[in-house]
């Protein structure tokens, strides 16, 4: 009697050797798609995402987010790589190890996510809090800030972190002396330089109220 393998050697239907084979190669293939499609999200924010967060006093968080959940995709799709050669050759202990690792890896990735979504919790009201404290101190003391928080604001059309009227909180446009310009060029609708201190880029209609 031939010696049986770890898998079925019955030659009909999924539960075949080919079928259980074959099965394996189409999951790995979804898996593989579904981790690149991972790293490519996280590496898309990280390039053009990661100056907006940088404003945040969570920046660190979320860059150590995205660059764990890259390095976890790339281990990934080598562990997929592994289950499906090993299970092809049958290698029993290859085929151990690559699916230790695969469980470890979307173990990490599932608890980088929670912690992630965690942080989530009242986001909304600690990044108005972080970016109001911008305005009153560091906008007009750090260049990188400056230009950072322009640029926010004029890709996402707002003016401050809840209204333009936070701008008045900022040492640099609520001096008694500067009666020209009240809040950044960057608040302007239509936006170009020194666009607030022209006549109508003094007026509130030109300007993100929010």
């Amino acid at each position: 009697m031939s010696k049986r393998t770890f898998m079925s050697q019955d030659n009909s239907g999924l539960c075949s050797l080919f079928g259980i084979k074959s099965t394996l190669l189409i999951m790995s293939l979804l898996l593989m798609v579904l981790t690149g499609f991972l790293s490519y999200l996280c590496g898309w924010t990280l390039v053009f995402k990661l100056k907006y967060s940088l404003l945040s006093s969570l920046s660190s968080i979320y860059s150590l987010s995205a660059y764990i959940l890259i390095i976890c995709s790339l281990l990934t799709t080598i562990a997929i790589f592994c289950v499906f050669i090993t299970a092809w050759i049958e290698h029993r202990q290859g085929l151990r190890l690559a699916l230790f690792t695969l469980g470890t890896t979307f173990l990490i990735e599932l608890i980088t996510a929670l912690l992630s979504f965690i942080y989530t919790v009242n986001l909304s009201d600690r990044l108005s809090s972080n970016l109001l404290s911008l305005v009153q101190y560091k906008y007009h003391v750090d260049t990188r800030t400056e230009q950072d928080f322009d640029q926010m604001q004029i890709y996402f059309h707002c003016c401050g972190s809840k209204s333009f009227k936070d701008w008045s909180l900022s040492s640099r446009f609520n001096n008694v002396n500067n009666t020209s310009f009240l809040v950044p060029d960057s608040c302007c609708k239509s936006f170009e330089y020194k666009c607030v201190q022209k006549p109508f880029g003094i007026h509130p209609s030109n300007i993100y109220y929010q």
